[in-house]
């Protein structure tokens, strides 16, 4: 209700200000939650795999093929923005978790970086950045440059990664060089297991190595 003497708009401003206070308060709560379980992750010693890429690359849906997992695969920016983790064992028997994130897009607003800070916070620890690439967007190189730009603003660019081209069924032309999947059809994806595989031991080793002298 409205206290005494409040206009309409104060109202309105008050309760704007409450609910950015609430939306703060679960981002830190979040994110306090976020840093424990990276912790724990960490202590087992299992590799991370954060799958990365422009909005819309399909990285839901490219999850939900390596894990037979169920997340909300749609069109929407922040659809996922509370990124998701599932365990997965790789060809060769390694364990590893898979978590996606938020789609990233060109000149993004200071807002925008804030809002998912939370998120991207979760690349530090990665053992290797899957970057998935829409193969049939007009705008190919610009979507991936877009990725790369975030990443080095985050200073994120000596990350292990390697690139994926995704929607490969839909494309009418030959698929770029480099790995080809297509998440909806199951196309390849053991091939990109069995490639994760080898990238996650050279780089997950390095890091075990450094953390015991460090």
């Amino acid at each position: 209700g409205r206290g005494p003497g409040e206009t309409k708009l104060e109202v309105d401003r008050r309760r704007v200000k409450e609910r950015i206070a609430s939306l703060e308060r679960q981002l830190r709560a979040l994110e306090k939650g976020r840093r424990e379980r990276r912790k724990a992750r960490r202590k087992r010693g299992v590799p991370v795999v954060s799958i990365i890429g422009y909005t819309n690359a399909g990285k839901s849906t490219l999850l939900n093929a390596l894990t037979g997992a169920r997340v909300l695969a749609e069109n929407r920016l922040f659809a996922t923005l509370d990124p998701t983790n599932r365990t997965v064992v790789l060809p060769g028997g390694t364990p590893c978790i898979l978590s996606d994130t938020v789609g990233f897009i060109r000149r993004m607003p200071a807002d925008l970086k804030v809002a998912f800070r939370a998120t991207l916070e979760e690349l530090q620890d990665a053992t290797l950045l899957l970057h998935v690439v829409d193969a049939t967007s007009p705008y190919v190189e610009e979507e991936i440059e877009a990725v790369e730009e975030i990443l080095h603003e985050l200073e994120l660019e000596h990350k292990p990664r390697m690139v994926v081209y995704n929607k490969v069924d839909l494309l009418d032309g030959d698929p770029p060089n480099g790995l080809a999947v297509s998440a909806k059809r199951g196309e390849n994806l053991d091939l990109l297991l069995q490639e994760v595989e080898e990238r996650i031991k050279g780089s997950f080793e390095e890091s075990q190595i450094q953390m015991e002298l460090g």
